[in-house]
């Protein structure tokens, strides 16, 4: 599949020249993992494009800093930290990578070509994208957390459920939109006002998104196929993509509504794109892996013991220790269960060969 199929030509909806705009866009934070024999790959190219020196970690003995959870840990003075994972015997293992963490003060280190450019010799490092940061900086201030949390409470908006609204000690306030880590969707928004975030050196309102997992991996994908005049607008795509605000007390339907002015002065104009579908593993493939990775070797210990055979030459001692327990597990089944086994059977055209007064 291309790296290009979640994202199409810039397109204005006014239907003419979109307004100017004072938005800074750019990429905030980045996180991912590339395959350990990589370590070495990957220390040279941060130390190349960030211009800095990469130190081993060690402890007050002078002995590098290691647990069972890492093996090695470089880390620099702009906060950029690489690991060196270790968690498998099994070379093959995704537990054996590097993980990859770059704050966003040392990406503004580089400027936009720089970055792209590092963006792409990480793919060719098999960089797997777990988190990446966006935002973008309105300096006309058209966008506020306040007028966010009225869209939200009234109805107005799209592509979150959960929202709030905080105010700190100094009276800056900051909308929230949608959940971080794995209770989220893979996207979770702040809107503030970063002049007191950042004592007085931005003077603008701050749009953030931190997608992670898939979402994550669509936008660092596309970033690496566009071209970096082509940045700011996929940003504010992204955006447009993740949550929108729409007058929606006429009309009900979200494809139908259009947006409040103040949001649609933001992303008028930015690259179409859209996140990949996510399709869930049913319930019969994890159950299938879970059985696999937790239960086979107590299953099979159980089995050797009753029948007294390493190798179970015996098959019919085989099944008559796990028959039973099979029996024992229709017993317990419930409704839920059934039903599981009755989807199942649909999905799979099975339902011809199964006992009618089940496939009901």
């Amino acid at each position: 599949m291309s790296l290009l199929s979640n994202v199409h030509p810039p397109a204005c909806n006014t239907g003419g020249d979109c307004p100017n705009r004072i938005v800074e866009c750019g990429i905030d934070y980045l996180r991912g993992t590339v395959p350990i024999r990589y370590s070495m790959d990957i220390r040279t190219l941060i130390s190349k494009c960030f211009d800095l020196d990469l130190n081993l970690v060690k402890d007050r003995n002078g002995q590098p800093l290691g647990t069972g959870f890492y093996k090695l840990r470089f880390t620099s003075e702009h906060g950029i930290n690489v690991m060196a994972l270790n968690r498998s015997i099994d070379d093959s293992s995704t537990d054996q990578h590097c993980l990859i963490d770059i704050p966003g003060k040392s990406l503004a280190r580089i400027d936009t070509q720089a970055q792209a450019d590092f963006f792409l010799e990480l793919a060719f490092l098999e960089f797997n994208c777990t988190r990446i940061d966006i935002k973008a900086d309105d300096y006309s201030k058209t966008i506020t957390p306040q007028l966010a949390m009225i869209a939200s409470q009234d109805g107005n908006k799209t592509g979150f459920r959960r929202f709030s609204y905080q105010q700190d000690d100094r009276g800056a306030g900051t909308f929230y939109a949608g959940l971080r880590g794995r209770n989220g969707g893979g996207k979770f928004v702040r809107i503030y006002d970063k002049w007191l975030q950042s004592d007085g050196e931005i003077d603008a309102v701050r749009i953030e998104l931190e997608a992670s997992s898939a979402k994550a991996v669509d936008i660092f994908c596309s970033l690496t196929t566009l071209e970096i005049s082509h940045w700011p607008d996929f940003i504010r795509g992204v955006f447009d993509a993740a949550l929108s605000f729409k007058d929606r007390t006429e009309q009900k339907k979200a494809c139908r509504a259009k947006m409040l002015s103040w949001w649609s002065w933001f992303v008028d104009g930015s690259v179409v794109f859209s996140f990949s579908r996510i399709v869930k593993q049913s319930v019969f493939e994890k159950t299938r892996n879970w059985i696999k990775n937790q239960v086979v070797a107590s299953l099979a210990m159980l089995v050797c013991g009753e029948s007294g055979d390493f190798f179970l030459r015996d098959s019919k001692q085989m099944w008559s220790t796990i028959y039973p327990l099979i029996i024992e597990g229709l017993d317990h089944m419930g409704e839920r269960h059934q039903n599981l086994v009755r989807q199942y059977w649909r999905d799979n055209d099975m339902l011809d060969s199964c006992y009618p007064s089940l496939a009901r």
